[in-house]
């Protein structure tokens, strides 16, 4: 019987190596690569959506303050009237 040698180990381990795992890896390593793509494409699409709700935050709090400026003016206005009614009926 013939005595196995490192270099026969080494020559076996090589090809396994070349036939079986790495096709195996180039695998995994070219569907981790399609993945990240998917991965930036969502984190894109997360940014576009942010910037979206940022600009609506900004509309929603010019609305507000815009809303109590016009809220205020019509309490204004109120007063004013129930003073002059109030002069009047007096």
């Amino acid at each position: 019987m013939a005595e196995i040698t490192k270099k026969d180990i080494f020559d076996t381990l090589s090809e396994f190596y070349g036939r079986v795992v790495e096709p195996r890896f180039d695998r995994i390593e070219k569907r981790l690569d399609e993945d990240d793509q998917k991965f930036q494409d969502i984190l894109n699409h997360f940014d576009q959506i942010y910037q979206r709700f940022e600009r609506l935050e900004t509309e929603y709090y010019l609305i507000t303050a815009r809303l109590q400026r016009i809220e205020d003016k019509l309490d204004k206005e109120l007063l004013k009237r129930e003073l002059l009614e109030r002069e009047i009926s007096a």
